[in-house]
């Protein structure tokens, strides 16, 4: 399954990632993904205080997991 999301989410022309879809996704907590925010692991982009990953960001996080 987690193949499937990342398949279906880095061929998409979209370049930002939500931290919902992220969780969804990783099957992660949004506790644990906001931690990893908060630590600089993840760089994201906040806007309206909605954070947003950037896929290329998120490829270099998992990589380094």
């Amino acid at each position: 399954m987690v193949n499937e999301f990342f398949k279906s989410n880095f061929n998409s022309t979209n370049s930002f990632i939500t931290v919902e879809t992220l969780c969804k996704g990783l099957y992660l907590s949004r506790r644990t993904i906001y931690r990893r925010i908060a630590k600089g692991d993840i760089k994201t982009t906040k806007i309206s205080g909605c954070h947003f990953i950037k896929i290329s960001d998120l490829k270099k996080f998992i990589q380094e997991v």
